[in-house]
Parts: structure tokens; C-alpha cells; sequence
């Protein structure tokens, strides 16, 4: 079986948004290590091996964690 090309779905862009929705995107900013971490406290060696695309869950978790302090500098743009 293939795995699904867009697993989240497709991108679908928001229009121009104001404050609130801003503040909203922001604060899931804030809090995605505490859900990345969640959402694999309970998986067993074997399950972070699993392979996604040539990429194991260990490996994508590591990739977001190493990419996370520079989410600020990419996002600078977004929150002006």
C-alpha cells in the first residue's frame, strides 16, 4: 500500500487574516514541542522506526526539534 500523498490534506492557503487568527497561529507556534512531545511519549523503539517517505519518525522528530529555533526567523515575515 502507498502512503498517502498529502496525509494532513492538501494545502489549502489562507486569505489575509487579522490579529486574532495571527495570535491563534502564534500561540500553536508556542505550544508544538509540548504536542510533538505528547504525541510520541507513548511509542515504543520499534514504532519510531517506522518509515515515512524515506524518513523514520526518530529522524523527523529530530528534524523538527533541530528546526524549531528557527521558526521565528522563517515566520518574521508572516506576523509583521
Amino acid at each position: 500500500m502507498e502512503p498517502p500523498q498529502y496525509p494532513a490534506g492538501p494545502h489549502t492557503p489562507e486569505g489575509d487574516y487579522g490579529p486574532a487568527r495571527r495570535a491563534e497561529l502564534i500561540e500553536e507556534i508556542v505550544n508544538a514541542p509540548v504536542a510533538l512531545r505528547d504525541a510520541v511519549a507513548g511509542l515504543t523503539a520499534a514504532q519510531l522506526e517506522t518509515q515515512y517517505r524515506n524518513w523514520s519518525i526518530r529522524q523527523i522528530v529530530h528534524h523538527i526539534a533541530d528546526s524549531m529555533p528557527f521558526t521565528p526567523v522563517g515566520s518574521r515575515c508572516c506576523v509583521r
